[in-house]
This record gives structure tokens, C-alpha cells and sequence, in this order.
């Protein structure tokens, strides 16, 4: 990557922008995949009623991740930033966008077993209420994304703050001693 070899002025933030920009490509080919699985309805599997509840407590895993997510967004990325004056880590903040990515496929997989299973008639709500869960963990991956594209683009022109969901991180940007002036 240019980014890191080169380290213009705010390197890490750009590097985490590339990052972003690059898994959220990939993640959007995923969703196009698990659209494709649902609309050939007749491969789908059907579950007695037993092995669907089996089914339905994987999506407790799913929950289980979610502090994960935002502990990645909103502690390990600013974290693997470093302190003003520090060069940041870039292989933390690959780690850190790679734990938010890792949520997303964790629900992309999720999502594909459920458009190949044929539900039990009594929970055919609940599994309806399952499509669509890939495309909103894309839809908070992008929003994050967007956000922090504006917010360095803010730095750019010169504004003090770099505000991501909640994420008050960047005092003074140019007062770090790793930027090079190209």
C-alpha cells in the first residue's frame, strides 16, 4: 500500500479510509450472493421443528458480537491511532477494521443458511424477519465508512475535531510529529 510506504500527512486515518472503502466492497459482493441463494426457493432445505430452534439459539453467537463491533469502532480503531506525536499501528487498525468485517460475514453466513432453509410453517415470521440481516450490518459498515471519509476530509481543510459515532478522537492532527509535508 502507498499509504504506508509513503505516510503522507495523516496517514492512518487515510489508511483506515482505504481499508474501509476496500472491505465494504467485498462486503456488498456478499450481500449480492445471499440474494441470489434466496431467489432460487427451490433449494431450500426444509427443518423439523427441533433442528430449526437449533437453527434460530446460532443467532445468540450473533448477538454475542455485537460489543465486539463497537468496541472495534469506537476503542480499538482510536487505539491503534496512537497518542499525538506516536505513529499509529497499521497492523491494529487492519486487525480492528477486520473485526468489524468479521461481524459482517459472521451475518452474511448467517443470513445464507437461513435463505437455503425451509422454515416449520409456525415460525415462517420469524425466519421472513431474518432477511435483510447482511444488508443492515453493510448498512452500518457504510455508515461508519461515510462518516469517517467526512470527518477526514473535515481534518483536511483544516477543522480541529474528527467526531465518529461518538468517537471524539484528534485534538490537534498536524501536532503529530509522524506526518510528512510532501
Amino acid at each position: 500500500m502507498e499509504i504506508l510506504s509513503s505516510r503522507p500527512k495523516f496517514w492512518e486515518y487515510l489508511l483506515v479510509e482505504e481499508l474501509l472503502h476496500s472491505k465494504l466492497s467485498l462486503l456488498k459482493d456478499e450481500a449480492q450472493d445471499v440474494e441470489r441463494i434466496r431467489a432460487r426457493k427451490a433449494r431450500r432445505r426444509p427443518y423439523d421443528l427441533a433442528s430449526y430452534v437449533e437453527f434460530l439459539k446460532r443467532m445468540t453467537r450473533l448477538s454475542e458480537l455485537i460489543p465486539n463491533v463497537m468496541s472495534s469502532m469506537t476503542d480499538d480503531i482510536p487505539a491503534a491511532l496512537g497518542p499525538l506525536g506516536i505513529p499509529g499501528d497499521p497492523v491494529a487498525l487492519l486487525r480492528a477494521v477486520e473485526t468489524f468485517e468479521g461481524f459482517c460475514l459472521e451475518v452474511f453466513d448467517f443470513e445464507t443458511e437461513a435463505a437455503r432453509t425451509e422454515p416449520p410453517e409456525e415460525f415462517r415470521g420469524v425466519h421472513n424477519a431474518l432477511e435483510g440481516i447482511g444488508s443492515a450490518a453493510v448498512a452500518l459498515f457504510e455508515t461508519f465508512d461515510q462518516k469517517w471519509s467526512t470527518a477526514l476530509r473535515g481534518i483536511e481543510k483544516g477543522s480541529r475535531d474528527f467526531v465518529i459515532l461518538k468517537l471524539p478522537q484528534l485534538a490537534d492532527e498536524t501536532a503529530k510529529v509522524n506526518l510528512i509535508d510532501d
